[in-house]
């Protein structure tokens, strides 16, 4: 029987292509690769019964999750779906060792040497364990790949602006309380949670005021909003009765900013896929605070200080005028793609294929079943229900005790075959390689039928 691999996908908007890209890499080693939605995860890796699961991060609130399957004698990597949040690699290695069990982690795939070198500082794992790889989503950077990124038919020239604000404006929980409580849970301080939503409020009321400013003043050019995909698109209806701006949530990052004249943003990680695309960023300083910084994003952009500033750079941008050469902007850019993305090679999917392969195929690798303590009470419940109910009758039922916001957040983060089969389609082309492809799996490829959600999908070799 081929080794079977779970990829569980966390938000399809942001991660879906680079994780197809992996899994394309794993089918041409003649693995059967699973790719498996956060929401079903529980279900149907105990259907589906892999080999070894990738799992999109790990901290307290998913560690019963990855016990539960650590104890069903499943081998566990890692590629964390925010490889360098926070504001710095140091804050983010402290963050993941609050919740991290290294008797359960087999594989932590870094993106890059400076978290490396933050998690072998703190004792997060042993080092055999963790591998620099790269992140990848950031292949489609690449020459070699930036192909395989589709473009914007229907908007032409246009000026993209992302927002970061899923605290203020959540999408999927009902109010910026919640998300303070969320930030808790994960690692993050109470007095910092508070402040970082209470000037994240206070900023994004501000970023709509400077898009509307900017698009009445240059009534010509087109601009696209692309709010974060956490957060509420309906928050930005009030800008809809101007007539050049648009407000788009669909498709990804990189192929938006691909087919832009520029990016205007705040602390926004997207201006380093900027920098990577050799896209210009504009960074929206004058508004920001000490709290919601990410130097790393105004490092690899152009700092706006003043209103007055963002304007006249628009207006250069627009008429096609050069823009003064930045040496220490252009130097930010290089080291910080090199230290902290493994560069720029579009090599990182084949490189997390490669060290998964080198985890599932080490025969002497130990297994940590017995040493695994119990799971909580709640969890064992949880579980158990799953086991008894099935897939769908205990999704039922689950439903019952959950609020809206709660279903929409699970809807929100699903995907189809359709849109494996689009990127399954543009990385073929790219390489010029037809042997893989996907498919829906049958009862006879999964174990435990009863529990299996139908969501997940198959890539495999022809």
């Amino acid at each position: 029987m081929p080794i079977r691999i779970c990829i569980i996908v966390d938000n399809p908007l942001r991660d879906l292509d680079g994780l197809v890209l992996v899994a394309w890499h794993l089918a041409k080693m003649n693995f059967h690769v699973y790719l498996v939605p956060m929401y079903a995860q529980i279900s149907d890796v105990k259907a589906i019964s892999p080999d070894f699961i990738l799992a999109n991060y790990v901290r307290a609130n998913n560690v019963d999750t990855l016990k539960r399957f650590k104890a069903l004698g499943i081998k566990i990597g890692v590629l964390d779906t925010e490889g360098v949040s926070g504001k710095n690699t140091d804050e983010f290695a402290k963050l993941v060792k609050k919740g991290m069990r290294d008797d359960i982690v087999d594989l932590y795939c870094l993106w890059g040497n400076n978290q490396y070198q933050s998690f072998t500082k703190y004792n997060v794992l042993p080092k055999h364990k963790i591998k620099v790889t790269g992140c990848p989503r950031y292949d489609f950077c690449n020459k070699s790949l930036v192909q395989a990124l589709p473009s914007i038919s229907d908007i032409d020239n246009y000026v993209l602006i992302n927002t970061n604000f899923p605290t203020a404006n959540p999408r999927f929980t009902r109010s910026s309380e919640d998300e303070i409580s969320a930030m808790i849970k994960v690692g993050f301080g109470e007095d910092f949670a508070k402040q970082f939503v209470h000037d994240a409020k206070i900023t994004y009321k501000n970023v709509i005021k400077v898009v509307r400013i900017i698009a009445k003043k240059n009534p010509s050019q087109n601009f696209v909003i692309r709010p974060h995909p956490f957060e509420n698109i309906d928050a930005y209806s009030e800008l809809l009765g101007i007539k050049n701006i648009f407000i788009r949530q669909e498709g990804t990052s990189l192929e938006w900013i691909n087919s832009s004249i520029c990016l205007i943003h705040l602390n926004c990680s997207t201006s380093i896929e900027a920098a990577m695309l050799g896209k210009e960023a504009l960074s929206l300083e004058w508004l920001n605070t000490p709290a919601l910084s990410v130097p790393m994003a105004g490092l690899v952009s152009r700092k706006m200080n003043s209103e007055r500033q963002l304007h006249s750079t628009i207006s250069s941008i627009i008429k096609k005028i050069s823009l003064d050469v930045n040496i220490d902007m252009r130097g930010n850019k290089r080291s910080i793609v090199n230290s902290l993305y493994a560069g720029n090679d579009g090599k990182s999917a084949e490189r997390v294929a490669e060290e998964i392969f080198n985890v599932v195929t080490n025969k002497s690798s130990p297994n940590y079943k017995s040493k695994i303590k119990p799971i909580s009470d709640k969890a064992a419940i949880i579980f158990s229900l799953q086991v008894i109910l099935g897939y769908k009758a205990y999704t039922l039922v689950r439903n019952i005790f959950k609020s809206q916001s709660q279903i929409n957040l699970k809807s929100g983060k699903s995907y189809s075959r359709k849109g494996v089969d689009n990127v399954l389609k543009r990385i073929n082309i790219a390489y010029n390689d037809f042997s893989v492809k996907s498919t829906v799996p049958e009862k006879i490829d999964i174990k435990y039928n009863r529990l299996f959600s139908g969501k997940s999908i198959k890539i495999f070799l022809k």
